[in-house]
């Protein structure tokens, strides 16, 4: 069995994030994904402002740094908000849009992660966890035990699943469940030029519609609660 301080399922943002913290303080730390990096994410791949000073106070990165290292993909101050193909705003922020890849932002954090000695387990799904003892079992027989476990496994969390029904409301976790779809065209497929990203509403019930520019692509894509959609999802170009 293998004993570590920390256990981290999941190597989205919030796993590396976390584990560069803690490798950073000098803990035993492990993180584990069911994916081998680089991989691909559904995800717009929009920083806020909020995401910017975040990756600086912890990573020490820097716009300039995150767009020399090519992470930062495109940028933009401009934005539009459509109700379907009526146009309600063309406004300006003050703080940029930024633009990822998540297959290479999610990767380059990761890479960050293990500079700090933190060790990741790439390939491997949690099978069973022994909420009791701090317990994992992986897919390949892997038997790890830490003193705690952090669960960033997104919505399908395995470490949430394994928590007793009194722990958290499952119906109500049900009920606010979304789904999104979403596709990355070529520039040259588009007869537009797009150069902001444009927020439509109207297309789905509770939720919205996007189209975000990368410098080679335009990511497109709609998303709505469960709940308030029961037909399906459909994307037109």
């Amino acid at each position: 069995m293998d004993n570590y301080d920390v256990i981290i399922v999941g190597c989205g943002p919030a796993g590396t994030t976390s584990g560069y913290i803690l490798g950073s303080l000098g803990l035993h730390t492990l993180l584990v994904d069911k994916n081998v990096f680089p991989r691909h994410k559904l995800c717009g791949g929009g920083l806020t402002n909020k995401t910017i000073t975040l990756l600086q106070r912890v990573f020490n990165e820097t716009v300039a740094s995150l767009t020399h290292n090519e992470i930062i993909d495109y940028a933009s101050n401009s934005y539009d908000i459509y109700f379907r193909e009526n146009l309600l705003v063309h406004g300006t922020s003050h703080f940029p849009f930024f633009f990822v890849d998540r297959f290479v932002y999610d990767n380059y954090l990761l890479e960050k992660a293990k500079e700090t000695g933190v060790i990741v387990l790439e390939g491997e799904k949690v099978k069973n966890i022994d909420i009791e003892n701090n317990i994992l079992s992986t897919s390949s027989g892997r038997i790890l035990k830490a003193r705690f476990i952090i669960g960033a496994d997104g919505v399908h969390s395995i470490i949430r699943n394994s928590f007793p029904n009194n722990l958290y409301d499952k119906k109500r976790w049900e009920y606010n469940l979304s789904t999104a779809l979403e596709i990355f065209v070529p520039r040259s497929e588009i007869n537009r030029e797009l150069n902001y990203p444009i927020i439509h509403f109207g297309y789905v019930d509770w939720g919205y519609s996007w189209m975000f520019p990368n410098r080679n692509e335009i990511i497109i894509g709609l998303g709505g609660l469960n709940r308030k959609n029961t037909k399906k999802y459909k994307i037109k170009i």
